[in-house]
């Protein structure tokens, strides 16, 4: 059997991380060619506590310290520290299925992609959360990305999570720590773009537990529209028109507003605000569309939910994406991998 490093970075995930060890001590891969590394940003909730009972139990599972506190720091650190030729990414907010690292290493080895993944399937815990895990079923949401089909099978741009070689990884220059939300996109782009290939398979099974707040949604939503720009300078690819939509979206509500203001006080620019008016009816009547045919969301208290979630996604995804636009690029110098540390093979 290949030897395998499970690598989960974590933050605060006392409602989660419990669930997803135990998912991961289920797995059917022997426990002799495995091992589990918690990369923690330093949680100030009982995660670790929780992470120190499995550590002391078992010793294929290891806790280590992410002082940056930032997922590609995290996936670098478990990379670097891993005994395994093989890692396989897993999230704190996901349970697993019992063949899941299993089914990752027969579909590397049958097809010969460099990064395989299953489809990022969701669920929630209560009522707000399954409205927000509907929402990733929801091509009006977030444009229908392959990684979000159950049963697509085959060659994809960007994979949930994935499996790669550890020396294939390192010799990628590993995942970009000035990106700390699109990391994902980002690492898969540079895959492809050297030649190597992506591929996802509905025999990896899981289930992503979304945020269970719009609150957070909105903050996560508008953090990967932020990195998006990022990405895109990095590489000098143009943003493709799903980029864009969100973003003009606000550009087309600022506008508007404006304009509804400056006619209520001086009934100046009338053709301007019956388009603004027609612009908003289309968009509610899409939405409405979308929520009500969203085979996720039951009941009227969930479409509704989702009706609003739709918005809050493309608002805070459309705005953080303007703002990456202007942002001044830091030039933050990533901390290198010392060579004569690192192990490949």
């Amino acid at each position: 059997m290949k030897s395998v490093s499970v690598v989960i970075p974590v933050l605060n995930e006392e409602k989660y991380i419990e669930a997803c060890i135990e998912s991961v001590i289920a797995q059917d891969y022997p426990k002799d060619s495995l091992e589990l590394l918690l990369v923690d940003g330093m949680s100030e909730d009982a995660t670790r506590e929780i992470i120190e009972r499995y550590t002391s139990d078992y010793d294929w599972i290891r806790m280590l310290d992410n002082e940056k506190r930032i997922i590609p720091a995290a996936l670098n650190i478990g990379i670097v520290e891993a005994r395994g030729e093989y890692i396989v990414r897993m999230d704190a907010h996901s349970e697993y299925a019992t063949d899941y690292v299993s089914k990752c290493m027969e579909v590397l080895e049958r097809t010969g992609a460099d990064n395989v993944g299953g489809p990022q399937l969701t669920d929630g815990k209560n009522t707000k959360q399954k409205i927000i895990a509907s929402a990733y079923s929801s091509v009006f949401a977030l444009g229908g990305g392959k990684h979000f089909k159950k049963d697509y099978e085959g060659e994809a741009d960007t994979v949930f999570l994935g499996a790669f070689k550890r020396s294939y990884a390192i010799e990628m220059g590993l995942f970009d720590e000035d990106l700390p939300r699109n990391e994902d996109d980002e690492f898969n782009y540079r895959i492809k773009k050297n030649g190597g290939r992506v591929y996802i398979s509905p025999e990896i099974k899981s289930t992503y537990y979304p945020r269970d707040s719009f609150r957070a949604l909105a903050k996560q939503y508008y953090g990967y529209g932020e990195g998006k720009p990022k990405v895109m300078k990095k590489h000098g690819k143009p943003s493709g028109l799903k980029q864009f939509v969100p973003a003009l979206f606000v550009v087309f509500l600022a506008f508007g507003s404006v304009i509804t203001v400056i006619h209520a006080i001086t009934k100046a620019f009338p053709l301007l605000k019956k388009l603004f008016t027609i612009g908003l009816a289309v968009y509610g009547i899409c939405n409405a569309i979308a929520t009500f045919t969203n085979r996720q969301s039951h009941g009227i208290i969930e479409k509704a939910g989702l009706f609003w979630a739709h918005i809050v996604i493309h608002i805070s995804y459309g705005a953080g994406y303007i703002r990456g636009l202007f942002k001044k690029q830091k030039k933050e110098k990533r901390q290198e991998v010392n060579e004569a540390e690192v192990t490949v093979g």
